[in-house]
């Protein structure tokens, strides 16, 4: 009985630590500083243009984010709307809406490329759609799902060269925690590496592919401290990259911290997109 005392006693502590060690390295107010540096010059480029952003629930954690930043910042004027008809486009916006369906990764891609296919194509100066986290699995067809991607991608960047296509990495979990976590590990159980690998290993892919054009790495976003440290495990050797425990409510959506974390990141991405649409 003693013994199962000290084990859970040995738990908790661990994890209180290991929880206070990592949120010490948050600085929320030092990311909000760097939206307050940003030069009112470029935040008028950005609100005069047109950008669309396909999505599904961790995109609306995003936009959550953003709303929240821009009701603490009115000198950003940036129009959020959502939806996707072209008469939202008659003015410069920020439209979003849903995107596909989850788990079916072609129909992600294809949505998106209809919708610019649909209109968009003309009008937009910037647009792009994120995965979820559970589109991409240990199960996956990586590669098969990577080369489609590349092949559509490629095919809507020839039939819109104006737009500008902004890439994002798919978004992390972060790893099982508490005691049942910490017994899986000790019995060398899976607690989401597995999924995270896969994800990191489409992500790389990416990265690698698309690394002289408009990325938003929002895998990084997610597992990237205030002081510019990284959540990872070493496995075999390797930095596999999970989320910030703090910047999630369940391991995959985003908490308020999250959200404006990141929510933060995508807006000061998007001041440093050039202006307008490609020559």
């Amino acid at each position: 009985m003693l013994n199962k005392y000290i084990l859970n006693l040995f738990i908790i502590l661990s994890v209180l630590t290991s929880c206070t060690k990592k949120n010490d390295r948050i600085n929320l107010k030092q990311n909000m500083e760097n939206i307050k540096n940003i030069p009112q010059s470029k935040w008028d480029s950005l609100v005069q243009q047109k950008v669309y952003f396909g999505h599904q629930s961790v995109g609306y954690n995003i936009i959550d984010g953003m709303e929240i930043i821009l009701k603490e910042n009115p000198n950003i004027k940036l129009s959020i709307k959502k939806g996707k008809g072209i008469d939202l486009f008659n003015m410069p916006v920020f439209a979003h809406d849903n995107n596909g369906s989850n788990r079916d990764t072609k129909a992600k891609i294809d949505d998106f490329c209809n919708t610019l296919e649909d209109g968009l194509g003309n009008v937009v100066d910037i647009a792009g759609f994120k995965f979820c986290y559970v589109d991409i699995n240990n199960d996956s067809d990586i590669k098969g799902i990577f080369e489609y991607y590349k092949m559509k991608m490629n095919e809507i960047s020839l039939k819109f060269p104006k737009v500008k296509i902004i890439h994002f990495t798919v978004p992390i979990k972060s790893l099982q925690a508490g005691p049942k976590g910490f017994i899986k590990k000790l019995l060398g159980k899976d607690i989401g590496i597995k999924d995270n690998i896969a994800r990191q290993h489409f992500n790389e892919l990416l990265v690698n592919e698309y690394k002289d054009h408009f990325i938003f790495d929002l895998a990084e976003a997610e597992s990237t401290y205030s002081d510019g440290s990284r959540e990872y495990s070493d496995i075999d050797g390797k930095k596999v990259y999970t989320m910030i425990p703090a910047y999630t409510i369940d391991g995959g959506h985003l908490s308020k911290k999250g959200k404006l974390i990141i929510g933060g990141d995508l807006l000061i991405f998007l001041t440093n997109l050039p202006n307008g649409r490609n020559n």
